[in-house]
């Protein structure tokens, strides 16, 4: 049984399960790809989505 299930595979969806997993929250991330660009962040492994930063020209 979780407290918070985070379905999403974007820099938001990693950042929301990294910080409820950080307050104590048991999470599980459901996460579409594999391994991409990973960014090792503390103790977590981000998969990068440039999605997120377009169009902030």
């Amino acid at each position: 049984m979780y407290d918070l299930i985070v379905i999403g595979d974007d820099l938001a969806s990693h950042v929301a399960a990294a910080y409820a997993s950080q307050n104590g929250l048991k999470t599980l991330l459901i996460a579409e790809s594999g391994l991409g660009g990973l960014q090792l962040i503390g103790d977590f492994i981000f998969n990068l989505d440039a999605t997120p930063l377009t169009g902030l020209g």
